[in-house]
């Protein structure tokens, strides 16, 4: 006998168990059962699938949100895996001078950490202590594109601001999150994180790894959230396939009734060719 357990959500009059995203599948087949709460379910259908959305990010009521729109019912719940797929840009070497600063001198290098990413900017020409010219080294890239000004700070000097490219590397990040709470409303799923993505990142790709299971009869509860659910699965003899039901089995009484029924099967069997037999004699 195996068990396992696992979170999933069903709604009243369903009979479709979405079992909580993760990366990992249920080692599970149609062979199992499942138990929720005290009511008892075959399996008809487990379907597996890997399922992208796009998404934005809001600030409400000063907590940042994942908002995934054009949808007909909540797609993500409480502790469900997601992985989040951001693109990634480098700074361009070439930048324009908005505002030279004052005390840098020619030759200095300074680190900029911003917007995911880090760059080195070199101070080519100085005129009276003012940069007139710099040149840009993409270190790690970055989660934004276009054009923005920046203001880097360090080598001894102050107020410079300069405005730069991010360009598309065709790279994407994959950053792996668990959700925190969902809402739906409208259409709209909003999620949250414990840890938010950095409010920089305005949208990009999500995708979850759904399992939904079809049971062979429809939920007649209303469960609010999530629900443990176990699915197990029975040993059978090898030869007449009659369950073996242990210590613990989850509807033990249904397994023993099958097992009788393929025994007494057996039995008739077994009767109807001893008749046959005695009938040639």
């Amino acid at each position: 006998m195996k068990l396992v357990n696992f979170s999933a959500s069903i709604d009243k009059g369903s009979n479709k168990l979405l079992c909580q995203s993760d990366k990992n599948f249920l080692t599970i087949n149609e062979s199992f059962s499942v138990r929720i709460e005290d009511e008892y379910y075959s399996i008809r259908e487990i379907k597996k699938e890997e399922i992208w959305f796009n998404f934005s990010q809001i600030t409400q009521d000063d907590k940042k949100y994942i908002v995934i729109t054009d949808l007909d019912k909540a797609q993500f719940f409480s502790r469900d895996f997601v992985e989040m797929y951001i693109k990634e840009y480098a700074i361009e070497k070439h930048a324009m001078i908005a505002d030279g600063g004052s005390g840098y001198e020619e030759g200095q290098v300074i680190v900029h950490e911003e917007y995911g990413g880090k760059c080195n900017v070199n101070i080519r020409k100085v005129e009276d202590g003012k940069v007139t010219s710099v040149s840009l080294d993409n270190v790690e890239n970055f989660f934004v594109s276009g054009h923005r000004e920046i203001s880097p700070e360090g080598a001894g000097g102050k107020d410079l601001k300069i405005v730069v490219e991010f360009t598309d590397t065709k790279k994407i990040k994959v950053i792996e999150k668990n959700v925190r709470s969902s809402a739906f409303a409208k259409g709209a799923n909003y999620i949250s994180f414990e840890y938010p993505i950095p409010e920089f990142i305005p949208e990009g790709q999500i995708k979850i790894y759904r399992s939904t299971i079809t049971l062979d009869k429809e939920n007649l509860k209303d469960f609010d959230g999530q629900i443990i659910c176990i699915a197990q699965k029975i040993d059978q003899t090898p030869k007449m396939k009659i369950p073996i039901v242990e210590r613990g089995t989850i509807n033990a009484f249904k397994m023993y009734n099958e097992g009788a029924m393929i025994i007494e099967d057996k039995f008739m069997e077994l009767e109807k060719r001893i008749i046959e037999l005695e009938s040639k004699l």
